[in-house]
């Protein structure tokens, strides 16, 4: 059941009116119930899955928190085992076709059965939850014995499907105690309003623009490419952020905190301050458990440098099984690295050191510029398309009908600023969920209200999933 779908929130409604007159001994039984409800609904076989990295990773982690005999074993057993589903679901596609291609290089034909799977839903984030719940427990943090509580843990319905990541030590103590407040359901609602506004009202609504100039890249002018990638960094920052305010909105109404994702991302200055704001919790998954074991930045220059390069080639991974996603991650990695030789060369000084200063906005619309360029990559459907797509958006040679009318300007512009202006409106701030604030509950109603008729009148009646999904 997906956030798109008009059943889930009477569902969501449901289940939080019955978890706040439930007993607290009994909440997260019955959140267990829905969760796993809601994730068999997207197919019996996914849940088996589902249900199999939980036991894997629980009983694996238990073995490690209670006996010092083969800790180290168990731990790596269980790593094996979980990245092994993850490969052989999301990436064996990937690596038999590049074992094919190579076999051709030195002329030699290699083919392989073809193989119907269906990517099951939130596999790269719920396999990384149960790796750094491993990771952590071998390293004496975040040991949770009740099967019920780390089940929920894994499979909590809100993050389960596109995150945010949460660490054991965030949710877990969370889950022993969980009961909303009348400030908890007034933030809940206001995150999930500021979610369906980000999705159904921009992201959707710039949607059908990309989708019409990068489907047809050969027939499309250096001009119309430039405005499609501009928009697709609109579409995605809306259609993410949308989700994780309706994922933050929906835990908050069952009385739980996500933690924060996005902060403004398209305000940073530099590729470090980026994602710093961008997808925040994955970006310390792979900072606390592949950077810094990989040495982090403790070995000297190069070494520092090839565990960045790693880091951001496993990010593009993850994302997707494709070529154009590993040069995503290479792009970043480059420009990451470029960024870290710079600041040497200039005594330390950081891209970021000043907040206001005359060259901040300069600063920012050029970090601005290169998080668009990554995005050639990210929605491109080969690297040749991506090269294609450069090339024209470089030469403006290519000549072609402007794909948006002046009305259609306009209503893109609006939306751009309804997104900047969206966290002050519905006071939710990034992080999915703040206490109203000056606004009194009257006030914060008959805003609730208008962003509700908001949704209706301007959304494009179009049901797309969200992007993320696919992840």
């Amino acid at each position: 059941m997906s956030f798109t779908s008009l059943c889930y929130f009477p569902v969501l409604g449901a289940a939080a009116w019955f978890n706040h007159f439930l007993s607290p001994r009994y909440r997260h039984w019955f959140l267990l119930a829905v969760s796993w409800y809601i994730y068999a609904l997207f197919g019996i076989q996914h849940f088996l899955l589902l249900l199999f990295v939980t036991g894997i990773s629980y009983f694996s982690g238990r073995w490690i928190a209670e006996h010092e005999k083969r800790k180290r074993f168990v731990l790596a057993g269980g790593i094996i085992i979980i990245v092994s589903v993850l490969f052989f679901m999301k990436y064996l596609d990937m690596f038999l076709s590049w074992m094919g291609t190579a076999a051709g290089i030195f002329g030699h034909e290699l083919t392989f059965p073809e193989r119907y799977i269906v990517l099951p839903a939130g596999i790269s984030f719920y396999t990384f939850q149960s790796l750094s719940y491993l990771i952590d427990v071998y390293r004496g943090e975040g040991y949770e014995r009740n099967f019920v509580r780390y089940a929920l843990y894994l499979s909590f319905f809100p993050q389960l499907v596109a995150g945010p990541i949460e660490q054991a030590e965030n949710l877990i103590p969370q889950l022993r105690w969980s009961e909303a407040s009348k400030e908890d359901v007034l933030a809940g609602i206001s995150c999930i309003l500021s979610g369906c506004v980000r999705k159904f009202v921009i992201a959707d609504y710039m949607a059908v623009f990309v989708d019409e100039v990068y489907g047809n890249v050969m027939g499309q002018s250096g001009v119309n490419l430039l405005f499609a990638t501009v928009l697709f960094s609109i579409q995605i920052y809306g259609d993410f952020s949308g989700y994780t305010h309706i994922a933050a909105g929906s835990a908050r109404l069952l009385g739980i905190q996500l933690t924060e994702n996005f902060d403004r991302p398209y305000l940073a200055v530099g590729c470090r301050d980026f994602w710093k704001r961008w997808h925040i919790t994955l970006t310390r998954w792979f900072t606390k458990y592949v950077y810094i074991p990989l040495g982090g930045s403790r070995r000297g220059e190069i070494k520092k440098y090839i565990n960045i390069m790693i880091v951001f080639l496993l990010s593009g991974l993850w994302h997707g099984a494709d070529l154009t996603f590993l040069c995503w991650g290479a792009f970043f990695g480059i420009w990451r690295i470029t960024e870290e030789i710079v600041m040497k060369k200039t005594a330390g000084r950081t891209l970021q050191k000043k907040k206001i200063c005359p060259g901040t906005f300069l600063k920012r619309a050029g970090t601005f510029a290169m998080v668009c360029l990554s995005w050639v990559f990210f929605r491109s459907q080969s690297v040749s398309e991506a090269a294609e797509v450069l090339r024209r958006i470089f030469t403006l040679k290519e000549t072609a009908p402007f794909v948006l009318s002046e009305t259609e300007i306009w209503g893109a512009a609006v939306r751009i600023g309804i997104l900047a202006l969206l966290p002050g409106i519905l006071q939710t701030g990034e992080k999915g969920g703040e206490e109203p604030g000056r606004f009194c509950y009257i006030v914060t109603i008959m805003t609730f209200l208008i962003t509700v008729c908001i949704i209706f009148l301007y959304n494009t009646g179009s049901e797309s999933s969200f992007i993320y999904f696919r992840f």
